[in-house]
């Protein structure tokens, strides 16, 4: 953001941004961040879980989905629309 500001061009009129992992500070920049927040502890669990499957015996392959949820701030634009 510091690099796209220093060559001006302005966030979200000019270009979108949205980061990854919704991490404590995206909300606090100085446009805040849209973000994608990944529910890392949910994760963790599901990963032991299938750990102990296959100590288990458990051959058979399994697979996960962990949801995840979009954030809108303002980096995207789409809260200047809705106004």
């Amino acid at each position: 953001m510091r690099a796209l500001q220093q060559s001006n061009i302005k966030v979200p009129e000019d270009v979108a941004i949205v980061s990854f992992d919704d991490v404590d500070i995206a909300a606090f920049a100085s446009t805040p961040l849209t973000t994608v927040k990944v529910y890392t502890e949910e994760m963790g669990r599901q990963a032991v879980k299938i750990l102990v499957d296959r100590l288990s015996g458990r051959s058979v392959p399994l697979k996960v989905m962990v949801p995840t949820k979009l954030i809108y701030r303002e980096s995207c634009g789409a809260l200047l629309k809705k106004q």
